[in-house]
């Protein structure tokens, strides 16, 4: 989905684990190792008509490694500081729970 913000992430293997494969997701896209927490929030979409899909979203942190993106998938990245967090809320589901997790601090 070419210009399109979007989280690193994807789909789970046959046979594979929710966090191992998030974390194989993350250093795939990104080349990062990331210490993963528990699910953060849960959604469901359509993605087109013949597809629904589920999607869990985790809270990482303490990121280690060198961002090297997979071409495939991300033309760049970005770290975000909380203002611009919230101006993208309105764009991807989870983000306005997470700005609204992280205000609360």
């Amino acid at each position: 989905m070419p210009n399109t913000w979007d989280t690193p992430g994807g789909g789970v293997h046959f046979g594979e684990e929710i966090v191992p494969a998030l974390a194989r997701e993350i250093l795939e896209e990104t080349g990062l190792t990331c210490k993963i927490g528990g699910p953060f929030f849960v959604f469901s979409q359509l993605s087109n008509p013949s597809r629904h899909q589920y999607q869990i979203v985790y809270k990482c942190t303490n990121p280690k490694g060198k961002i090297v993106l997979s071409p495939n998938e991300h033309s760049e990245y970005r770290w975000l500081s909380l203002n611009e967090l919230e101006t993208l809320a309105n764009k991807i589901h989870f983000l306005e729970a997470l700005t609204k997790d992280l205000l609360a601090k």
